[in-house]
Formats: C-alpha cells, structure tokens, sequence
C-alpha cells in the first residue's frame, strides 16, 4: 500500500537531495537559511521513499516567494502555484518530485479549532514549535551541495521515531487544532506507531474546550477521510473508536469497534465492516461514508451527514438505503 492514496514508487533520499541541490545554490546566494523540515524529513530518517517535499525559508514572506519563483526558472523546475501574502509557493522538480517552499512563521490560535493567524517572520527553530508531532518538527539544512549537517531537532523527534511514539508538542496542541488527533490516527496506521501516555490527556481537554465542537463539518469530514485513505479498515476505524472521534460527530456514535457495543449506535456493524475489508484499500470516499454509515437509521444518517456538510453527491450516497 502506498500512503495517502499515492501510486508513484517516490524517490529515494540520496535522488532528493541531488534534486535539492539548486534550491541550494540559490538559497546560499540569498543568503537566506533553507531547511527540509515535515514529514519528508520524518520519511528520510525511516528510510521511506519520499513524495513530498516541505522547505522552510528562513525570512520573510516575500524573500521566500522570490526564492520559490527564481527556482521555478531553472531547468527543470515549474512554479506551479504560488501565495504571496503568506510567502508561500508550490513547485514541480525534476522527475516530477513536489516541493512545497514556505516562510518560516510564527501563529497564534485566537479560539479553539480556529485557523491560526499567522503573526510574523521568525527562526526555524521557533517555526517548528507551531507543528502537530515530534516526529514532525525536525529540521535538515539544504545548501549547494543538498541535504547537509546534522538534523535541527529541538523537540525529541528522533527519540520518539526509535521507541515509535507520536507525542504532542504542548498539551493544548489539541485545543488549537483537533484535527490533529484524527492525523494521529492516520500515522498509528501508516508507521505502526501509537500515541504516548499524554494523548488522551490533550484529547479530553480539547474536548472540554469545546474545540471539536467549534471545528467545521468540512476540517472533520477531511480528517475522516484522511483515515479513509490509509486503508487497514480494521486497525483505522479501530483506532478511531478507541478516541471516541465518532462521538464527535453525533453523540453516542461510538464506532464499530467499540468495547461497550451495547451502548454504540453501531453495535451492527460487523457486516459493514466486513463489507469494508473487501473493499480496495482506498475507495472512494462516498463508497467508505456508505458502509460506514450503513448501520445508522435514516434520521442519524442524516445527522451525520449534517454535521459533516456532506456535498450533495456525498449525501446522496451516505443516506441512500442498502439494497
């Protein structure tokens, strides 16, 4: 299985940083500090292939777009998309790998599970802090000759990668932005990885805050379906059920696998889930919201499909009747 849905084979460490070599030589001629930061980097250090390149310019929002369009003008590279007013750009690299280029930012969370507003230029260091995982705030410096040093890791990142642990960087990590926990999900499955002992913690007090209240149909909907899209339906929606993020949805949703099924809505859902272990790895989301929701009445289908503002096709589908 590939993850996210992804067909290519992915490139491999040494291929990447060839790639990033002129990123490099134009970053040094700026001189301004260009780091591969993300999951790429997380990737890296397992040894995955990689897909997707994150780079962090360290300067302000208009030094990175100019970065980010002065590559797109050499050989090889497209500047494919770019944002200005965040200092944010999206280009196609040799061979076709993706690279996202960003400004290295400083956010504020004015109210939970709002979007954070972004605040000001700032460090890589303090850049990272605003991330989800350990895993994920690590930082690689890239100059002309590639990826070089040593790995910029303020948080324990490549302690948690070893012992395989997903840890929160603050304990209202959760209250800033519940989704999250449904990417803590996603990387238990992808990796084999589980979330440390304070998890659950953040997660009651997002919740006590009200933050998965305050989230919007859409972010939940796409949280779900980024599950969706790992596969191993079993160990996904086990997951899930175990963080009670069905109740999030529609109270006393607990989901098929959970441990008091006399209570849960879905305490039928045995021949859904069986109906999704045939299904391809990554179906299309329509066909996954249809067996999931397969064993819900009509009126709590409904719900659900209310509260996840389900586009119309996607509504169609979720509230239709199994023949």
């Amino acid at each position: 299985m590939t993850a996210e849905g992804e067909t290519a084979p992915g490139f491999a460490a040494e291929e990447v940083s060839a790639q990033l070599v002129r990123a490099g030589e134009v970053a040094d001629r700026r001189e301004v500090g260009l780091w591969f930061v993300g999951g790429a980097l997380r990737d890296l250090l397992l040894g995955r292939p990689l897909h997707d390149v994150d780079l962090a310019v360290e300067a302000a929002a208009a030094t990175a777009l100019e970065l980010a369009m002065r590559l797109g003008k050499l050989p090889g590279w497209t500047l494919e998309k770019s944002h200005a007013r965040f200092g944010t750009a999206r280009l196609r690299g040799p061979g076709g790998l993706s690279v996202d280029v960003a400004a290295t930012r400083r956010e504020e969370y004015p109210a939970p599970a709002s979007l954070p507003v972004v605040t000001g230029t700032t460090t890589i260091e303090e850049d990272l802090g605003r991330r989800d995982f350990t895993i994920n705030s690590m930082a690689l410096r890239v100059g002309k000759r590639g990826l070089t040093g040593s790995v910029l890791d303020p948080f324990g990142g490549r302690r948690d990668l070893a012992s395989k642990t997903l840890r929160l960087l603050h304990p209202k990590s959760l209250v800033d932005d519940p989704t999250r926990a449904y990417r803590a999900v996603k990387y238990a499955v992808r990796l084999g990885f589980a979330w440390d002992g304070e998890f659950e913690k953040a997660l009651k007090k997002a919740r006590a805050a009200g933050a998965f209240g305050a989230l919007s149909g859409d972010r939940m909907r796409r949280g779900f379906e980024e599950i969706f899209l790992e596969g191993y339906w079993d160990r996904s929606l086990g997951l899930a059920a175990e963080l009670e993020l069905f109740g999030d949805v529609l109270p006393g949703w607990a989901g098929p696998h959970s441990p008091s099924k006399k209570k849960s809505i879905l305490a039928a859902a045995s021949a859904s889930l069986d109906a999704l272990r045939r299904e391809p790895e990554s179906p299309k989301p329509e066909v996954s919201w249809k067996r999931l929701l397969a064993p819900l009445t009509a009126v709590e289908r409904a719900a659900v499909a209310s509260r996840l503002n389900f586009p119309k096709a996607l509504r169609r589908a979720a509230e239709a009747e199994e023949p």
